[in-house]
């Protein structure tokens, strides 16, 4: 594969920002918003860049956001931001942009002309939010000349900006060359932008698995929760050593939360036929270390320890265009005693609000009925950014979309669940009455060793509260047997928990230590035969139970988001209801993505049947 464009990022990538550009971008803005309330632009414009150019550490790359505050407050104290709702609003929608803006590659000028000597031609794309002036003068910042580029976007070239896809499809158009031929270079790419910035800006996206004797670049990736996942990503990595041998040009590349793991990464980086090593804090770098893999004649291995922000402006690639997931934290603070997540993740980091709505209403837009919100611990939202402001809120706020749509969410961790979250979903009609509550052990003292900060007690009086305000709430957990020092007794309360809550279904692991977790050197570990007839019993008593979940459906109607064709069978269809309920019916022409009346006449342990009516 051989690019004959290389397509640089100005926000943050390329080129920085001095304070005479930012002032040109966002002075008049300020001006018209602060004017009434008595401020002075010019010196709050000033305390603004004081403390944008104070988060911004030797490598160019922005760091915390309280260093920022500290210094704008020296010089222009910490009220202003607080009482106009225009500049919170301002911040919260643009502060990404504004901390990525600082940062700048340290030798632009050289590289961007070490590129054209290689024949390629180099163009510069950004956010349409400054006028050509303050573009051209940011790359004059770097030392280079408008003129070096094929292009530069600008105010008056475009009318998107970077949420919008369109905007990428311009840059493409205006190239005149294939998505395949260009390589676009950014530093904001997040986790679930991989497959985005591989299809507009390298390759075709296939399944990799299915289509891997013909791929050009081969990308898996990874889970380190568990070790079962581990396993099976070794397995297949030793399969494509084959594949590699036949085609010295596929690429290989790994990324993901198990290579943030400094012991998996010093045992592949051995394999000669992986090109590329990622973890997870670099996937906001993937861009550029895909360029660095095709341009330069060695193993790329970017797996180093930072606490990354969630970024903002990134489209995703999403397949079905019914069900979307939505990020609205990363990271996780807990530390439970099995859990490597803290650890190759980082702490706890929410997204505000305002993006996550805009987000969403701009999936409802596009036809989608069947939305996760997603977080570690999503009861933790906003408690980092300290707005006054919780995943309740949120929820009402996504509700409050114009539409007919579902709203999911997951996780939720019992420590942190109130009662205003429960209120909040028996009050919204979007929200689905359906609830994934881990629980983990119904044994308090093996709860303690796993350092998860509640008792079976207060567990089973959430569901309880729950049950009185949320009438039909169905309850979905995680279970882990077979943990160190865990005795029968211990189990027993585990089943009695299983029990008295009765959910309609379950996720059930064996225990797996995970290296470098506090669990994994435990004593008392427990004997395999042991984990697996425990096992055994708590899958039996949960088939009981969802089987008994799923017959008070028989006889009665349901509302089912229709979600197709089940593999392998054009006879019939599944969708779910609003309570998770999986449903299978005779399929109709026309009807994937439509909200559907089905009355139920059989119920299994995983699913009900019915017809439409």
């Amino acid at each position: 594969m051989s690019f004959t464009t290389v397509v640089f990022d100005l926000d943050g990538t390329l080129l920085p920002m001095d304070q005479e550009v930012f002032t040109q971008s966002y002075f008049s803005h300020l001006c018209a918003a602060l004017a009434p309330h008595g401020y002075d632009p010019h010196q709050l414009t000033e305390a603004v860049w004081a403390g944008t150019r104070a988060m911004v550490c030797n490598d160019g790359q922005a760091t915390n956001e309280t260093v920022f505050w500290k210094k704008f407050a020296e010089i222009f104290g910490d009220r202003v931001y607080r009482d106009i709702p225009y500049f919170d609003a301002f911040y919260q929608d643009g502060f990404s942009r504004i901390r990525s803006s600082c940062g700048y590659h340290p030798k632009a000028a050289s590289t961007v002309r070490a590129i054209k000597a290689a024949g390629l031609r180099v163009a510069v794309a950004t956010n349409p939010i400054f006028p050509k002036n303050a573009t051209a003068s940011r790359i004059r910042w770097a030392g280079l000349e408008p003129s070096e580029f094929a292009f530069f976007t600008t105010y008056e070239d475009s009318c998107f900006c970077k949420p919008n896809p369109a905007y990428y499809r311009e840059i493409l158009t205006r190239l005149g060359e294939p998505a395949q031929a260009c390589l676009m270079v950014g530093n904001d790419v997040r986790e679930d932008m991989v497959a985005q910035s591989l299809g507009m800006g390298v390759f075709l996206l296939t399944d990799c698995l299915l289509n891997k004797d013909n791929a050009d670049i081969i990308l898996f990736n990874t889970c380190a929760v568990r070790e079962h996942a581990e396993q099976k990503i070794l397995g297949n990595l030793g399969a494509l050593v084959k594949n590699k041998r036949e085609n010295p040009d596929l690429k290989i590349i790994l990324c993901g939360c198990m290579f943030q793991q400094k012991h998996v990464v010093n045992k592949i980086k051995k394999y000669k036929h992986v090109d590329m090593i990622l973890g997870t804090h670099a996937l906001s770098r993937f861009p550029e270390n895909i360029y660095k893999l095709f341009v330069g004649d060695k193993k790329v291995i970017d797996a180093e320890e930072s606490d990354t922000l969630p970024l903002e402006d990134v489209p995703v690639k999403r397949e079905d265009g019914l069900k979307a997931w939505v990020t609205v934290m990363s990271g996780c603070n807990n530390f439970c005693s099995y859990c490597v997540v803290p650890y190759v993740r980082g702490r706890e980091h929410s997204r505000y609000p305002e993006d996550v709505i805009a987000e969403v209403k701009d999936l409802v837009a596009k036809g989608y009925k069947d939305i996760t919100l997603l977080g570690q611990n999503v009861n933790s939202y906003c408690k980092d950014l300290d707005i006054g402001y919780d995943f309740a809120d949120l929820l009402r706020d996504v509700n409050n979309i114009d539409g007919k749509f579902r709203i999911r969410f997951m996780t939720s961790h019992p420590k942190d669940a109130t009662k205003k979250l429960f209120d909040t979903i028996a009050e919204c009609d979007k929200v689905c009455k359906h609830v994934h509550l881990p629980f983990q052990s119904g044994s308090d003292r093996v709860l303690s060793l796993m350092n998860r900060r509640y008792t079976a007690e207060k567990y089973l009086s959430l569901v309880k509260y729950a049950k009185e305000k949320i009438p039909d709430v169905s309850f979905t957990s995680d279970v882990i047997v077979g943990f160190p020092t865990e005795t029968e007794e211990d189990f027993i309360e585990t089943l009695e928990l299983v029990k008295e809550v009765g959910f309609s279904g379950l996720y059930t692991f064996l225990f797996s230590p995970r290296p470098g977790t506090p669990a994994a050197t435990m004593d008392g570990q427990i004997p395999p035969d042991i984990k697996s007839e425990r096992f055994n019993r708590l899958l039996a008593l949960q088939n009981e139970n969802s089987v008994k979940a799923n017959e008070k459906y028989i006889g009665k109607t349901v509302e089912v988001l229709v979600e197709g064709y089940p593999d392998g069978d054009r006879e019939n269809m599944t969708g779910r209801t609003e309570d998770n309920t999986i449903v299978r019916f005779p399929a109709k022409d026309g009807i994937t993505g439509e909200f559907v009346s089905v009355k139920i006449d059989k119920a299994l342990n995983w699913a009900v049947f019915g017809r439409i009516i």
